[in-house]
């Protein structure tokens, strides 16, 4: 969370262009989690943002949703 918040909010984040997000709120509860969204709202605009997440609730930061499938195919054969 920390890099997190350094990274969107230090001088050098106009620089920043992507942020790549996994799980990052899976330990926090609805509330937190709803006040992380809308720091994260303002302070992503204009980036592209690559969120993993099992969270249906952290998809209204996002555009587009590409959804693997539970069971990737083998390539063992």
């Amino acid at each position: 969370m920390l890099i997190t918040a350094r990274a969107c909010s230090s001088r050098r984040s106009c620089c920043v262009r992507s942020v790549v997000l996994d799980e990052f709120s899976s330990a926090l509860d609805s509330k937190l989690e709803e006040q992380l969204f809308e720091s994260l709202r303002a302070a992503l605009a204009g980036r592209t943002l690559l969120l993993i997440t099992h969270r249906a609730s952290a998809l209204a930061l996002v555009d587009r949703v590409v959804e693997l499938p539970a069971r990737l195919p083998s390539t063992d054969e």
